[in-house]
């Protein structure tokens, strides 16, 4: 029978067994070799291995029954090949202190260097091996889509100068795009959980983007990517934040049940608000940035002066949670979406100047049409259902209907002549209004979970929505066609009878030529 080839080691801890073989030295009848692939001053022995010499070879192949020679004492070869090798035990065992000592040094370093860089764009890797995030085509009428995300958005918001895109995720990251080309920008990796909110301002000439977490942190950006500060206070999951007009300032409200202003160029905490008795779930900056309003589970909607941190009004009516909170232009009026099924409009000494009545379960989003002469409060709820309201005494006067599910989000179309509502649902759509008459102008399919946001553009050219699915998608926000998809349904075949007619009387004309 062939001999075998080596006869393996004990089990080493720090090595395990090793099959190859080198520095193979002479020996009558035997070869001692060392591991393969192992340092030297690793060795924690010498293993022998049986491999006969030419001469035992070709007695073999003579005599296959022959036994091949005893393996010689581990022990006494062991400690003769030492000897005639010059093995030092104690510079060996120097040698291996010294390697452990560089390996936990290195190891230090390079927790060093991660905490350092926490929160910040990484290296660019290899040219060979960079992988670019791109923008996906799509064939379902969308500019393009993003699958960047792992897991689902909680938002997506444009720059003030539309260049920029940002998003939010709950897979613990926010990512800032290209806004014409849905290209990755920068990876904002520092929240520990999901990132739940997130505001663009102009701070100077600069844009900043701040992002609130479910570790309780809010982050500050420039539009590079960049970890600017790292606002630490909340004791539990932030739910909103947004920065001030005007100023450098950012607040934030969380489950703590309080709100945080923040000094947006240093991070350090300027003011606690404290007074509400539940989570905080909104705020909404006025328009002037002296006032903030904060909306709680506590059923309250309070308004406090930020100069000088005191209570205006506390706001009292609602019997559900308030949700959803927005100013009016001017600054005086304020409306209110609560979970009770009502929408109500406040002045600033919190007296309730009008009550929205009409929606069927709760109001997840409240907004105004900044530009109008007559105030237009327009209320998305989960009956699937928008409504648009007189700002001067609550009375209804268009209702959207056409989603299957709950409206979640709702955005005006910026200010100019054209007066749409976006809105999207938890059937998966994103649809744009007529806010006069309440026709469905246009509705976009792409998405294959609830649509969490909408928001235009500042130029009114494009509309960008986030889905639960993880997905962004960019539309292009053109003139609807009249009627909606029930005119555009018949315009289509018109058009199709139209060519079949055309095809008929083209063959009579080629029977008649015949």
């Amino acid at each position: 029978s062939t001999p075998p080839a080596a006869i393996l080691p004990p089990f080493n801890k720090m090595w395990g067994y090793h099959a190859g073989y080198q520095n193979v030295m002479g020996m009558p009848g035997m070869q001692m070799a060392m591991p393969g692939q192992m340092p030297q001053q690793y060795m924690p022995q010498v293993v022998y291995a049986m491999v006969p010499t030419q001469q035992q070879q070709q007695m073999q192949m003579q005599h296959p029954q022959a036994s091949m020679p005893p393996v010689p004492d581990s022990k006494k070869h062991h400690s003769s090949s030492h000897k005639a090798s010059g093995y030092d035990a104690a510079a060996a065992a120097a040698a291996a202190k010294r390697a452990a000592e560089a390996e936990a040094e290195e190891a230090a370093a390079k927790k060093a260097r991660k905490r350092a860089n926490r929160g910040r764009v990484g290296e660019e890797p290899a040219p060979k091996e960079r992988r670019v995030e791109e923008a996906k085509e799509t064939d379902d009428g969308s500019v393009f889509g993003c699958e960047h995300h792992s897991q689902a958005l909680t938002t997506a918001i444009w720059s003030r100068d539309g260049k920029r895109l940002a998003t939010a995720s709950h897979d613990g990251t926010a990512k800032i795009l290209d806004g014409h080309t849905g290209r990755v920008q920068a990876t904002l990796s520092s929240h520990q959980g999901p990132v739940v909110c997130a505001s663009w301002c102009k701070v100077g000439e600069k844009d900043q983007l701040a992002t609130g977490g479910s570790d309780g942190t809010v982050m500050l950006w420039n539009a590079f990517g960049k970890n600017l500060a790292e606002c630490l206070g909340h004791q539990g999951q932030v739910r909103c934040v947004a920065h001030a007009p005007h100023r450098t300032c950012v607040a934030s409200g969380a489950l703590d049940g309080v709100v945080r202003l923040w000094n947006s160029d240093t991070g350090k905490e300027e003011q606690a608000l404290t007074g509400h008795l539940g989570y905080i779930y909104c705020l909404a900056w006025s328009p002037s940035g002296e006032y903030l309003a904060t909306g709680s589970v506590d059923r309250t909607v309070r308004i406090w002066n930020t100069n000088t941190g005191e209570i205006v009004a506390v706001c009292e009516g609602h019997v559900g949670p308030v949700c959803s909170l927005d100013w009016d232009s001017a600054g005086l009026t304020l409306a209110s979406g609560s979970h009770d099924k009502t929408a109500r409009i406040w002045n600033l000494k919190g007296a309730c100047l009008a009550t929205c009545l009409g929606h069927t379960s709760r109001v997840y989003a409240v907004a105004w049409r900044l530009d109008a002469v007559r105030p237009r409060l327009a209320t998305a709820s989960h009956d699937g259902t928008l409504r648009i309201w007189d700002g001067s005494d609550g009375s209804c006067t268009a209702c959207c209907t056409g989603h299957s599910g709950a409206a979640l989000s709702l955005a005006w179309s910026p200010v100019g002549a054209k007066t749409w509502i976006a809105s999207g649902g938890q059937d998966s759509t994103v649809r744009i209004w007529d806010s006069t008459s309440g026709c469905c102008l246009a509705s976009y399919r792409g998405h294959r979970m609830p649509v969490v946001s909408v928001q235009f553009s500042a130029d009114n050219k494009q509309l960008v929505s986030a889905s639960a699915d993880g997905t962004l998608k960019v539309w292009a926000a053109e003139e609807p066609r009249k009627g909606g998809k029930k005119q555009q349904n018949l315009r289509k075949t018109k058009a199709q009878a139209s060519s079949k007619e055309d095809q008929k009387k083209k063959q009579k004309q080629k029977q008649k030529q015949k």
